[in-house]
């Protein structure tokens, strides 16, 4: 899941120094809160589909989303009232993110640990009619 968020975070920072012209470290300057909200999406997004492919269902995955993007309103606030700058609000944003979500498996050991194979190897469920 970590490799597919940090795939998410280069695809993101290239779509992003496409679009503003900038590199990285002008746009966490210019831009900050902007970054750490793009850092958010561009992580989650492909966490996302990657928690749905490998069969877990929309429940978890919404779960996932909240743990991810939720810790990045205190910095988008933060870095929006100039409090802290781009740089250091990203990188605390990705710690406390990362913390949310290995929280959240843990608290729900359950649903996150349970053995999932690739999504060709499971059956789809019978369906049933009345």
């Amino acid at each position: 899941m970590f490799v597919v968020m940090r795939l998410g975070m280069a695809i993101g920072g290239r779509i992003s120094r496409a679009v503003s012209g900038l590199s990285s470290s002008e746009a966490l300057r210019q831009y900050p809160w902007q970054s750490v909200l793009a850092m958010g999406v561009s992580m989650t997004v492909p966490m996302v589909a990657w928690v749905l492919w490998r069969g877990h269902g929309w429940r978890n995955s919404g779960e996932m989303a909240a743990a991810m993007l939720l810790p990045s309103v205190p910095f988008v606030i933060l870095c929006s009232l100039h409090v802290l700058s781009g740089g250091p609000g990203a990188r605390a944003y990705m710690m406390l993110s990362i913390l949310a979500m290995l929280g959240l498996m843990f608290c729900r050991r359950d649903a996150y640990s349970m053995p999932m194979g690739p999504p060709w190897h499971r059956r789809a469920q019978p369906q049933h009619h009345p």
